[in-house]
């Protein structure tokens, strides 16, 4: 890929994702932005070429409702399991506090 069209991307991608870039490393297949969005630390990284790691963000894209929505039911079901192996669960049971705190991401 000409550096021109390289730089654009990347350029297309920190602007996309509210990047705050502090630093940059270069490798023969790839950029690297390590930065932050928010306050959260991130790493972009745009490769040079199509190849294996082309499309990877979009294999990577979740749908994070759906992905709350199932680890709040796997927290529920870890007390229920407790329960049912003859522990006492209350309040202060691991998969309650999780499950709660869940909730609280997803709303009522």
């Amino acid at each position: 890929m000409p550096a021109r069209l390289l730089t654009e991307r990347i350029d297309e991608h920190v602007r996309e994702w509210d990047i705050t870039v502090e630093t940059t490393l270069e490798t023969a297949s790839s950029f690297l932005a390590f930065g932050t969005r928010g306050h959260r630390a991130v790493v972009l990284k745009v490769v040079r070429a199509p190849g294996d790691e082309w499309q990877a963000g979009e294999i990577l894209e979740i749908d994070v409702d759906r992905a709350l929505q199932w680890s709040f039911a796997q927290a529920v079901l870890s007390a229920i399991w407790s329960r049912e192996d003859g522990a006492a669960v209350g309040p202060r049971h691991a998969g309650l506090l999780l499950a709660h705190a869940i909730q609280t991401l997803v709303g009522p």
